[in-house]
């Protein structure tokens, strides 16, 4: 809920409980599910990244909290990427590609959840991708 200090402008009220958001558990997740990827030689070759992102799933599902995402995303975003893996159990999914696919996941579940959205190259921008 939200109240009024002195006059000033409503600022949330932060609940005083170990409780995690929802953005936490998800991230929590997906680091969990990283642990289950494999990593193999050919995967330059296989993918068009050539470099590992150096910041870990939880950071990186974390800066969606800042870019509009509410809980319904989260777990929306969660569910298409569950989905993907169910559709496609040959996917080689891979330490240098899941972040691409969590991004695309997300946007697709901020597109479609929320009223408000930024454009494309916004979300490139965040999730480290340059737009061209």
């Amino acid at each position: 809920y939200q109240r009024r200090v002195h006059g000033n402008l409503p600022q949330k009220h932060k609940m005083q409980s170990s409780a995690l958001q929802s953005w936490e558990i998800v991230a929590r997740v997906f680091e969990r599910l990283k642990d289950k990827i494999s990593s193999k030689k050919n995967d330059e070759e296989t993918n068009n990244v050539l470099n590992s992102p150096s910041i870990s799933i939880y950071d990186y599902i974390s800066r969606f909290q800042f870019a509009g995402c509410s809980d319904s995303s989260f777990i929306a975003a969660f569910i298409y990427f569950d989905r993907v893996l169910q559709k496609n159990p040959d996917i080689n999914l891979n330490s240098l590609c899941i972040h691409r696919l969590i991004l695309t996941c997300f946007v697709i579940a901020i597109k479609y959840n929320e009223d408000i959205y930024y454009d494309n190259a916004f979300y490139a921008r965040m999730g480290g991708i340059p737009s061209n």
